[in-house]
């Protein structure tokens, strides 16, 4: 009794075993031979690498059914030019499972790899994964007309994210010129500029060496909205580097819409090193003090004012309101430079402020340009006979100062001229006795001018006495001519 159980329950283990054996093997078996549509997956791998259309496009429904599993065998078809659009179309339907794969073959593949690997990340649906566009971006670097354009199209659909725009900062400041162009073309789409892609773009933008790529930095950069104050000083040594009318009108377009913002950028351009780019900032800034009445616009154009540039220095200094020439340091400055255009302008504006300076513009009488010397005569002898000024009496205890009061004399309306004039032959210093020469020489010479200029003759300064000399024998000339 005993055997006959033992035996059952033998039976009965070992027919447990042969089941479970029995049931994992079809389980395998079933998972080995997935059937979609009545075929295994081998069957529509074939069907996909092959000529047959309908087939072919059998294989791309069924495929992805297959899920993960069709992908390792899917993306060696990249790499087969008949069987590679499709190849994407099954890889972009299988979707997120596949993007870890195709990432890999950007690094890796073979050129028609990555151009199918790009394919397929391209049209797959949904969110774009960072890591693709990522990845896409450094696709960039690369010089194959296919490979390249193609990832710079998918970046522009779906819109670099910041890792892919860093990517793009680093292209433009080192790469091709053709790198470059699809690179900051991603690099705008990004919008949200950081201080990496900025300082790519202003290189860009003043690249002398790659003109192309500099246009189209320029392009891209004025269809931001809003502005980025920061690309100004780059927009406007593109815009001076190019001498374009058209690029002109787009910066300024610019500055209307940026306004007030604009102005530091412009300020800090004092130092670039080409006068043309100096000028352009120049003009940038007249537009916004002129529209707008900026202050701070004004002050930066002050700053401009000692440009090496006659043409910057004018630009600046004519559109500056009274309250620069109302600075003594300012206006002295200016009506001492080494450009007659700039000393003329600087007597027409001291001359139009109230009190006129007109001590300021003694100096501006002998200026060695005959046209500043003209402005000062006629504007301070039209200022003493108006009466809006009068020519004070010589008070200073500093001879420099004291021989300017004595040269503006000539210009004095009033009954003391010529004995403050007389007074002044007799100064202790030779720099105000020959001031009083030429104050005497610049009216008409009476009697007690005459005596006093043959007086001075024998003056122990040896010019004083040359200058003396010579208008007296000019005027014996003159009286034994007649």
């Amino acid at each position: 009794m005993r055997g006959r159980i033992a035996t059952i329950a033998t039976a009965i283990i070992i027919g447990g075993i042969v089941g479970g054996l029995g049931l994992l093997l079809v389980i395998q078996t079933t998972k080995q031979t997935k059937i979609v549509d009545g075929q295994p997956l081998s069957y529509w791998e074939k069907c996909l690498d092959g000529k047959d259309a309908l087939l072919k496009s059998r294989a791309v429904a069924a495929l992805p059914q297959f899920s993960s599993e069709a992908i390792d065998p899917t993306i060696t078809l990249l790499d087969h030019e008949s069987a590679q659009d499709s190849a994407a179309e099954v890889l972009a339907a299988i979707g997120a499972p596949a993007v870890r794969p195709l990432i890999g073959i950007l690094q890796t593949g073979s050129p028609r790899q990555q151009f199918g690997a790009l394919k397929a990340i391209d049209r797959m649906k949904g969110p774009a994964d960072p890591d693709a566009v990522a990845m896409s971006a450094e696709v960039l670097r690369g010089d194959d007309d296919t490979i390249a354009p193609l990832a710079e199209s998918y970046l522009l659909r779906v819109g670099p994210t910041p890792r892919a725009c860093d990517v793009a900062a680093t292209i433009v400041q080192s790469g091709s010129t053709a790198q470059k162009v699809r690179a900051i073309k991603v690099m705008i789409a990004g919008k949200n500029l950081d201080r990496h892609c900025a300082d790519a773009l202003l290189g860009a933008l003043r690249d002398r060496e790659d003109v192309y790529a500099a246009r189209v930095a320029f392009n891209a950069v004025t269809r931001l909205q809003p502005p980025r104050a920061e690309l100004l000083e780059g927009m406007i040594s593109c815009a001076a580097m190019f001498g374009d009318r058209r690029m002109d009108e787009s910066v300024q377009r610019t500055l209307s819409s940026m306004g007030k913002s604009a102005v530091p950028g412009l300020r800090r351009m004092t130092t670039r090193p080409a006068s043309g780019e100096r000028l352009a900032a120049v003009n940038a800034l007249r537009t916004i003090a002129i529209a707008q009445g900026d202050s701070t616009a004004e002050d930066a154009l002050a700053d401009f004012a000692q440009d090496s540039d006659e043409t910057v220095s004018l630009g600046a200094i004519v559109v500056l309101p009274d309250r620069f020439w109302a600075q003594r340091n300012f206006a002295e400055k200016q009506l001492h430079s080494r450009f007659a255009s700039i000393r003329d302008v600087a007597v027409r504006r001291s001359l139009k402020l109230r009190p006129a300076p007109v001590e300021r513009l003694a100096d501006a009488l002998d200026d060695v340009d005959s046209s500043v010397r003209k402005t000062a005569r006629f504007g301070i002898t039209e200022l003493a006979m108006q009466k809006v000024v009068t020519i004070a009496k010589p008070s200073s205890n500093d001879a420099g100062e004291r021989s300017r009061q004595v040269r503006l004399l000539a210009f004095r309306i009033a009954e003391d001229r010529d004995a403050l004039i007389l007074q002044a032959i007799d100064d202790p210093s030779p720099v105000v006795r020959l001031e009083a020469l030429h104050a005497m020489l610049q009216n008409n010479i009476n009697d007690k001018f005459a005596d006093a200029i043959r007086k001075a003759a024998s003056d122990p300064d040896r010019e004083v006495a040359a200058t003396a000399k010579e208008s007296s024998d000019r005027e014996t000339s003159a009286a034994q001519a007649h």
